[in-house]
């Protein structure tokens, strides 16, 4: 926690990035396809997982999904969720 602008999604994706395993949650497509889009970019491999679309990359490391597909049964190095509120 902290306040806003102070870096905390920056430093939470630097993080991600250096993860053997990890998933980067989202509640809206548009920020999953911008994660997605920026992974792969670094040289990470991601997949992207929405309820509009799935782009599945081979040999994928890391997952870019928004929330409600969220795969719960999977182990991860490192989760980041984006958004305000906190799950109950």
């Amino acid at each position: 926690a902290g306040p806003t602008n102070s870096g905390k999604t920056y430093n939470a994706l630097e993080r991600l990035k250096r993860a053997g395993r990890g998933v980067y949650l989202a509640p809206l497509r548009l920020l999953a396809a911008e994660c997605y889009t920026e992974l792969n970019r670094d040289g990470v491999y991601c997949s992207l997982l929405t309820g509009q679309e799935q782009r599945t990359v081979p040999f994928a490391t890391h997952t870019s999904s928004t929330v409600e597909l969220a795969d719960l049964d999977e182990d991860y190095d490192v989760v980041v969720r984006s958004g305000g509120s906190s799950f109950a």
